[in-house]
């Protein structure tokens, strides 16, 4: 099942809410257009996200278009840490919509939603939202799944729907080397340089995490 779970594809995306004051943004690939009249998104989100309990109490959100060029500290910052334990903006820009939710500058373009339905699918909540704004903010390639995890080698936070799908483990290199994985995100150092030789300096390509960071896999 996981193997054909994994051919489906997806774009990658960044959703911003705010409620009560309080705001904060999670990295989705689920966000979809499901109807023309009037326009509507959906997107679905983990109960155990921050993000979905202020979704779910403000009944808005912001869907960030992301492109093939998005930075990756993005991921690491928005994707790989939660809005309960830190302020994801703190010093960091980023644009409000009409909806006071929180965009990123950099993305290709913005949908603003108000919620009109909301779905339990277990382990997840589906969103249903109409849009009310549409913003462009620049042209470029959007992002997928695919590309994210080919080409930018990136990862999937443990509360993504496509998870289970997207971590078995890589098949074990025959030589005594070490691999060393990144305890933020997951990603599995397999370059040709032994990691102990690697600058102090290193950052994890996908989250931006410090070498510190990277443990020996057994």
């Amino acid at each position: 099942m996981r193997k054909v779970l994994g051919n489906l594809t997806y774009g990658l995306y960044a959703l911003g809410v705010e409620a009560g004051g309080r705001k904060n943004m999670c990295i989705v690939n689920t966000a979809i257009q499901v109807s023309s009249e009037p326009a509507k998104i959906t997107v679905a989100l983990s109960k155990n996200n921050f993000s979905h309990d202020l979704v779910k109490e403000a009944k808005k959100f912001s869907i960030s278009i992301l492109d093939q060029e998005t930075d990756r500290e993005i991921f690491g910052r928005m994707g790989f840490s939660s809005g309960k334990d830190k302020d994801k903006f703190e010093d960091f820009p980023y644009g409000e919509d009409e909806l006071k939710n929180p965009y990123l500058n950099q993305a290709l373009g913005v949908l603003s939603a108000k919620v009109t339905d909301m779905v339990d699918v277990g382990s997840h909540t589906l969103f249903v939202g109409e849009v009310v704004q549409a913003i462009a903010l620049k042209e470029g390639t959007p992002l997928t799944y695919t590309y994210y995890k080919q080409v930018k080698k990136g990862t999937v936070p443990k509360n993504a729907p496509t998870y289970a799908a997207a971590t078995e483990e890589p098949k074990k290199q025959e030589s005594a080397t070490k691999r060393y994985r990144c305890a933020v995100c997951g990603y599995i150092y397999q370059e040709n340089l032994p990691f102990e030789q690697l600058a102090e300096d290193y950052k994890c390509p996908v989250c931006n995490a410090s070498k510190a960071a990277f443990k020996t896999v057994e």
